[in-house]
């Protein structure tokens, strides 16, 4: 069990106690004898403050469980008091700024906290073959930090409060070809102005429906089946109980359809599917080289 100890006036004190067979066990809580003022600055990256930021600061000693907040003042400065002895880590808001963190501060004077520039990020993504705007794509912006969201039903997408700096944009759903792109977010010329992607477009790919036998032509559930050469077998779909699988978001044009079975082997069809967009390919077998009967 924990035990803490919260005095009026003074940081709380806790400790942690194993309880056994014992009858009585005693626990001693050292309070702390004095406390502690963290002072310093919020800036921007080029140095100037940054006001009203909200402060959040907790010990880090399971110790001395404190978490204490504050705002800074105009030109950045802050001060958060009726704190125990460092070590602390920081973590600051504000509406305009991404959140920046400090996991470790030993000092309690001249902290200097830099918040980069939000920027909101945002764009429109479309079906390529009928212009339509595509919603619920998967939508990943990878750099200084990871962001996921997914595309509302009017195919528009939003990364709020996002830092500057490079980063990878991917686009995926299962029904198209995925598509990444490379940005870099700016610090806005004004806070409010947001940044735009360029229109995006993903090409639609069609369905190939069909099923997986085993050498003696029975069917072969819960085997791997996907397209190319090489196999994307990140996009693999599986097998059902009969044997029959539906791959969606395949190319247009000639595909190979490959399956795998950790039993009946690995092979793939005859000769190339040719898939349309938006269309469905149906009736193709794919016959493994081995039984799934052992």
């Amino acid at each position: 069990v924990s035990v803490t100890a919260l005095p009026y006036d003074l940081p709380p004190a806790r400790e942690s106690v194993a309880i056994g067979d014992e009858a009585l066990v005693t626990v001693e809580l050292a309070l702390s004898s004095a406390l502690y003022t963290l002072r310093g600055r919020v800036v921007d990256e080029r140095g100037f403050g940054v006001g009203g930021a909200l402060l959040t600061v907790s010990a880090t000693s399971p110790r001395t469980p404190v978490r204490r907040t504050a705002k800074s003042d105009a030109d950045g400065t802050f001060s958060v008091p009726a704190l125990p002895e460092p070590p602390f880590e920081l973590d600051a808001e504000h509406p305009a700024f991404s959140p920046a963190r400090i996991p470790e501060i030993e000092a309690t004077d001249d902290v200097r906290v830099v918040m980069s520039a939000g920027v909101t990020f945002l764009g429109e993504v479309l079906d390529d073959w009928t212009g339509e705007p595509l919603g619920r794509v998967q939508t990943r912006l990878d750099g200084p930090i990871t962001r996921d969201t997914r595309t509302r039903s009017d195919g528009t997408f939003v990364f709020r409060r996002t830092p500057t700096g490079t980063y990878n944009i991917s686009f995926s759903h299962p029904d198209y070809e995925p598509q990444s792109r490379r940005v870099v977010l700016e610090p806005p010329h004004y806070v409010d102005r947001p940044q735009e992607l360029d229109i995006v477009r993903l090409e639609p790919g069609g369905i190939v429906e069909g099923e997986v036998l085993d050498a003696l032509n029975e069917p072969v559930s819960d085997a791997e089946v996907t397209w190319g050469d090489p196999p994307r077998w990140e996009r693999a779909t599986r097998s059902d109980t009969r044997g029959r699988f539906r791959l969606r978001g395949v190319p247009a044009g000639a595909a190979w359809i490959t399956a795998r079975h950790p039993v009946a082997g690995e092979d793939w069809t005859a000769d190339p599917i040719t898939v349309r967009p938006l269309e469905t390919s149906p009736g193709t077998v794919i016959r493994l080289p081995d039984s799934v009967i052992e």
